[in-house]
């Protein structure tokens, strides 16, 4: 995903258990490491944490409960990437 062009990215799981899918981790690990804002349900937390977010997850992070948490993910891609994460992520 060279670039990451998109503000953020939101991933919302069923509660059906998925088999592992490599993609969906390097997609979440890389727009983690671009400083992304990621919004995400509940069942999507066993993915973001194999993709090596932390389990504090910062603030570019949106949990999707709702429209009115879903609007406000939109709102806040806006601000393009989350900054403050930048010093925590390990380049290589």
């Amino acid at each position: 995903m060279p670039g990451m062009p998109c503000a953020g990215v939101g991933r919302v799981r069923s509660k059906q258990p998925a088999p592992y899918d490599r993609g969906a981790r390097d997609f979440v690990a890389d727009a983690f490491g671009h400083c992304k804002f990621i919004g995400y349900s509940e069942a999507a937390v066993p993915l973001l944490m194999k993709a090596g977010v932390p389990a504090s997850m910062d603030a570019g992070f949106v949990q999707l409960t709702g429209t009115d948490a879903c609007e406000q993910f939109l709102k806040t891609c806006r601000q393009l990437r989350f900054w403050k994460r930048e010093p925590t992520v390990k380049h290589v």
